[in-house]
């Protein structure tokens, strides 16, 4: 992916998603409302896979994934799997999605966001001993089911303006 091909937009898309995942709510706040918090960067990656297979590569979300876990403190190598897991489930689905229905990718955004977030909320109950909390998987979710389409019909619209093909 390079800057003058568009590749400024992915990565511009991703530090946004990553400022989002690592701010906290404020103190003020109730603790239920930490359960709501969407997966960004999922969804930006998932996003930019889907739509374009070719821009974002394994090596990048990988070392993106260990930054967001130094910066989250959160056990190494968790998001880096999470977000490989997604990458390749991508790449092995997306060929198959081109031209589809949005029902289709919705699906399979909701069984990544639900089995990825189960699987960081176990590495997290096993390392921390934390309680697993099927509220916050389904929370989580939840809110980024619900950003989805505005996130999908935003890139949508900027994508083919400023990315060039090869």
């Amino acid at each position: 992916m390079t800057f003058f091909r568009g590749g400024w937009l992915i990565w511009l898309s991703i530090a946004v998603a990553v400022i989002l995942s690592i701010m906290r709510a404020p103190f003020d706040i109730p603790s239920w409302f930490e359960s709501l918090r969407p997966e960004w960067l999922f969804l930006i990656i998932y996003y930019w896979k889907i739509r374009y297979t070719d821009r974002v590569n394994i090596f990048s979300v990988w070392l993106l994934g260990f930054a967001v876990d130094v910066l989250l403190n959160e056990p190494l190598g968790t998001n880096p799997l999470c977000l490989i897991i997604l990458l390749f489930t991508c790449h092995q689905i997306a060929p198959n999605l081109v031209g589809r229905r949005h029902t289709k990718v919705l699906l399979l955004l909701i069984a990544l966001l639900c089995g990825l977030t189960a699987l960081k909320s176990l590495i997290l109950a096993f390392t921390y001993d934390v309680p697993f909390n099927i509220a916050l998987i389904l929370g989580r979710t939840g809110s980024s089911i619900a950003l989805w389409f505005p996130i999908y019909l935003m890139f949508d619209r900027l994508a083919p303006r400023y990315l060039r093909s090869r």
